[in-house]
């Protein structure tokens, strides 16, 4: 995969996620990526990363539309999909009933991680579940091959349900947890 793949993917998997967890997307999608992640993602530096970003745009325009860019606070960037790029986005790609069955069962009051286990059995027969137990979450799920995906998922018991965050693997080893992997 190219790197403007990975960045056309990263954006279509959480316009999906998105969808999958609120139904009907009515207006652009806007995503929210810090400039270092992009950088990681485009292999590139700060300097050039504005013109790999229009090279993207162009690249990425036959599947999801006229993609506007825009810098948002505090170094991040702000990504709008319009409706093009969310039916794209909803009608293409992989694994799109390995996150519906995950946001099904994380959306239920009583989930619990054996539940979130049991999933990933079903799509991977080689994930790693570390027990972390750290304030943001207590459990990290992944893929070395990359089956179901190639995300970190991170889930932290809060009450009676479970709710999680997704990372690409890289960004999650520049945050500072590559000992979890």
């Amino acid at each position: 995969m190219t790197t403007f793949d990975n960045l056309e993917t990263l954006l279509t998997d959480t316009v999906f996620e998105g969808y999958a967890k609120i139904g009907t997307l009515k207006e652009p999608f806007r995503l929210y990526y810090p400039k270092e992640a992009l950088e990681n993602i485009l292999n590139t530096s700060n300097e050039s990363l504005s013109q790999k970003l229009k090279a993207f745009k162009s690249y990425a325009g036959k599947n999801l539309g006229e993609i506007t860019i825009s810098d948002a606070q505090e170094n991040r960037l702000c990504f709008s999909i319009p409706a093009q790029g969310i039916d794209y986005s909803v009608k293409n790609g992989k694994n799109r009933e390995f996150i519906k069955e995950l946001i099904d069962t994380v959306s239920k009051h009583d989930s619990k991680i054996e539940d979130i286990i049991k999933i990933f059995k079903k799509y991977s027969d080689d994930f790693i579940i570390s027990n972390v137990a750290l304030d943001d979450f207590d459990y990290v799920l992944h893929s070395p091959s990359g089956k179901p995906d190639n995300y970190c998922y991170c889930f932290k018991n809060e009450d009676c349900h479970l709710i999680y965050h997704r990372f690409l693997k890289e960004d999650f080893i520049s945050l500072g947890f590559k000992k979890y992997l």
